[in-house]
């Protein structure tokens, strides 16, 4: 009941990065690098990197969502203090703000999908995005749950800024979101590609160009 006043009472300010977040990242990263990489394995840049827009909206709406009630609960002595009273356990209520974080992130992906897809009308047909939708789904789970950890963890706003922008950086200009991996050194991609979330990625973008897409990638991330 907490989460949903607070949601209400902060639904315009919701709405808005909701709406805006997706379309900044369009103008920001995806519109001047259009202007130096032409196409992707074949594939219109602005298409290919569309995936990039969505994910990157959501993981940072999940993130910042999940990192915010988590933190806000820790460093609050009288609403953490009411939640140590209360009879549901710790790990409950850190899995609720997960599911919180979760939630927020499905509905900017779906308003991000919406949203690019009104913009670049030559975009996918509508029965590939069933599939992008889903596979994209594990990397909203692994940045609510990246937000719950950090926000246990942080204890003042100016290490949790610093902290939030190394990991948006590294995840939005070192995942393969919008700067395709053959501009990348290849020691460093074969290094990032330990990281079972450079596999889901890449099986979206697989989607995107392709019919199909490899499950290993989101699979194993979850």
């Amino acid at each position: 009941k907490r989460e949903l006043y607070s949601f209400r009472r902060h639904i315009g300010s919701n709405l808005a990065l909701w709406f805006f977040l997706p379309l900044i990242l369009f103008l920001v990263l995806a519109l001047p690098l259009n202007r130096l990489i032409h196409n992707v394995n074949g594939l219109n840049y602005l298409n290919w990197a569309a995936p990039g827009i969505w994910i990157s909206s959501a993981f940072i709406t999940t993130y910042i969502s999940s990192f915010y009630r988590t933190n806000h609960i820790i460093n609050t002595s009288s609403v953490l203090l009411t939640y140590l009273k209360s009879p549901i356990s710790t790990w409950t209520i850190q899995w609720a703000m997960v599911i919180w974080g979760f939630l927020a992130g499905m509905i900017q992906l779906i308003i991000s999908m919406a949203f690019i897809g009104l913009i670049n009308s030559d975009i996918y047909a509508v029965t590939k995005w069933g599939g992008i939708f889903i596979a994209i789904l594990p990397l909203v789970l692994f940045a609510a749950i990246l937000g719950n950890i950090i926000g246990t963890w942080v204890r003042n706003n100016v290490s949790g800024s610093s902290l939030h922008t190394i990991i948006m950086i590294m995840f939005i200009f070192g995942a393969g979101l919008f700067i395709p991996y053959s501009f990348f050194p290849p020691s460093l991609v074969e290094t990032l590609k330990l990281f079972p979330l450079i596999h889901n990625i890449a099986a979206v973008q697989k989607l995107v160009v392709y019919t199909q897409a490899e499950v290993a990638g989101p699979v194993t991330l979850l």
